[in-house]
């Protein structure tokens, strides 16, 4: 079943990050915005003339040296944590559907200097480590938001996709596993439910997920791949080497 599409009227919240918004309204972090460009016109609509945004989608009024400072911050670590020192970013708000901003999110799971102090299912909104505030609004709203039953299977699926490469792998895990059982033919969730379980380390597991998302459906060398070695981890190596004989010469 395809779980990315929903009849009904209203805003998407796996496309807008309203509620995202809603917490820097409601708790006024102090500071600069950072945010990425893809939501940085729903973070303007609700904020201003509050809050100003760093960036949005009409890239040519930036400029090309503004936009060549973005994508460095978006990909080189460094330089995005002298600039966020040198810009006073207070907050940084970083949409995770799209995968540009991947390498971002990922530096600012795990960093030192930055909280994850809440996400909805577009976006992720990280505090300064040292505001005092930062540790108990993330306890808060991220207790919160795991505990509640996600709105649609569309939720329940970002929700799990976003906390697996911050490390929160048994919440992810939780949130893909019902996603699988109850859609056993949803090629994206038993492919995202094979890569949460192989990271856990549940090998045999991960297989069957793999073999039930390409059950019916024309494997791609990244799929092909992932299937292959999971077959390799379980020392099943004939099925191994004909899964890695269709990934092709160039991956």
């Amino acid at each position: 079943g395809d779980i990315h599409r929903e009849a009904g009227f209203g805003i998407s919240p796996v496309s807008y990050p309203f509620a995202v918004a809603g917490f820097i309204s409601l708790q006024q972090p102090p500071g600069a915005i950072f945010n990425t460009f893809g939501i940085g016109s729903t973070l303007a609509y609700a904020l201003w003339p509050e809050r100003k945004i760093f960036v949005d989608g009409r890239l040519p009024v930036y400029g090309n040296d503004f936009l060549a400072d973005y994508n460095r911050l978006l990909i080189e670590n460094e330089f995005f944590d002298r600039e966020a020192k040198r810009r006073r970013f207070g907050l940084a708000v970083v949409g995770h559907l799209n995968p540009s901003p991947a390498a971002l999110r990922e530096h600012l799971s795990p960093a030192a200097d930055w909280t994850l102090a809440f996400f909805d299912v577009s976006a992720a909104l990280f505090l300064p480590a040292g505001d005092p505030r930062a540790a108990e609004l993330a306890r808060r709203s991220l207790d919160e938001a795991l505990r509640l039953p996600p709105a649609s299977p569309r939720v329940a699926f970002a929700t799990g996709r976003f906390l697996l490469p911050p490390g929160r792998r048994a919440d992810s895990l939780r949130f893909l596993e019902t996603l699988g059982r109850d859609f056993p033919s949803a090629v994206s969730v038993q492919a995202k439910l094979a890569q949460a379980l192989a990271e856990t380390g549940r090998w045999e597991e991960a297989r069957r997920a793999l073999v039930r998302a390409v059950a019916d459906w024309d494997v791609g060398p990244d799929l092909a791949l992932s299937l292959a070695d999971s077959y390799f981890a379980n020392r099943d190596f004939q099925e191994a080497a004909a899964w890695y004989g269709r990934v092709g010469p160039d991956h």
